[in-house]
């Protein structure tokens, strides 16, 4: 809990006169605030009357301008969902064929794997036919 503030000390006691002044018949009614300015009757062309239709005229040309702004602020960032729309399509379609390329490299990878293993099989084979036929030869020759 935070300490009560201190007790304000006025530079000089207040006189009854004003303290009953303060605490008049007014006492307990609604602040000012809430003054109803429809209670008493304007005549036409009073200066409260073109108080009133200024500040209406400018509430209503603010409320025009920020309809405006929101306005154009939403279309904004409509187009901007939009090109960010088209952007995720693009990077769907990018991951996509990568993926397939991935792929692909994967049966290129295979193939490769598959020729050298023939390869290999045909050097094996191909030494085993020289070195049969050396034999063969060196028969023949005895």
């Amino acid at each position: 809990p935070r300490p009560a503030p201190p007790a304000v000390r006025l530079p000089h006691p207040r006189p009854a006169a004003m303290t009953a002044a303060v605490a008049g018949p007014w006492m307990g009614q609604e602040p000012m605030g809430n003054f109803d300015f429809t209670a008493f009757p304007l005549e036409s062309g009073s200066w409260m009357e073109d108080v009133l239709a200024d500040h209406e005229e400018g509430l209503a040309r603010w409320r025009k301008e920020r309809c405006q702004t929101l306005r154009k602020e939403a279309e904004r960032s409509v187009a901007d969902l939009g090109c960010d729309l088209a952007d995720l399509r693009a990077l769907s379609e990018s991951l996509s064929a990568a993926a397939r390329m991935k792929d692909e490299v994967r049966k290129v990878q295979i193939a490769g794997e598959q020729t050298s293993a023939a390869a290999r099989d045909g050097a094996v084979a191909s030494a085993k036919r020289s070195a049969v036929a050396a034999q063969a030869r060196d028969r023949f020759r005895e």
